[in-house]
């Protein structure tokens, strides 16, 4: 495809580079719906989720969905796609915090602060694709499966 072709359909770099993060954030929300009824339960869900698709990224590609990233771009991003990106943020946290405020309403979690746990678990999945590698001892469904343990404990959850 030749520039004119592509300046056809977008502005600018810039409206290139967000309908690219644009798409890769559609693509992780999609991957974050739960299904399963019962706080624990759609935590579960909500972190296997979560780090499974951060694993599952290409390295060309994951920069698109990381938050850390993603938060570099505030110079070069239009206001407006600015605003939409936090949006597009905001809506991961509101799954978080959600789930954990449902399971401390019921009594299944037992958490301090829901706002403060939510941003610790984010972060918990964010950083994953730091250390895990593609290829490496342990596949994408295992990892996640410990990071399930790890928030279910932060949740408080009896037995873990």
């Amino acid at each position: 495809m030749r520039a004119p072709a592509l300046y056809w359909h977008f502005a600018s770099k810039e409206a290139i580079l967000f309908a690219i993060i644009e798409r890769s954030f559609a693509d992780f929300h999609r991957s974050l719906r739960f299904t399963a009824d019962g706080p624990e339960a759609r935590l579960t869900e909500l972190v296997r989720s979560y780090v499974t698709f951060q694993l599952e990224q290409s390295p060309e590609t994951a920069v698109f969905s990381s938050y850390p990233a993603l938060s570099m771009l505030g110079n070069i991003l239009t206001e407006e796609h600015q605003d939409q990106l936090r949006a597009m943020q905001r809506e991961v946290y509101e799954l978080f915090k959600e789930c954990l405020t449902s399971g401390a309403v019921s009594g299944e979690f037992r958490i301090g602060d829901t706002s403060v746990t939510a941003f610790a678990m984010i972060s918990l999945c964010e950083y994953v694709n730091t250390w895990a590698q593609q290829g490496g001892k342990r596949t994408p469904r295992e990892i996640a499966a410990e990071y399930v343990v790890f928030a279910l404990r932060m949740a408080g959850v009896a037995g873990y």
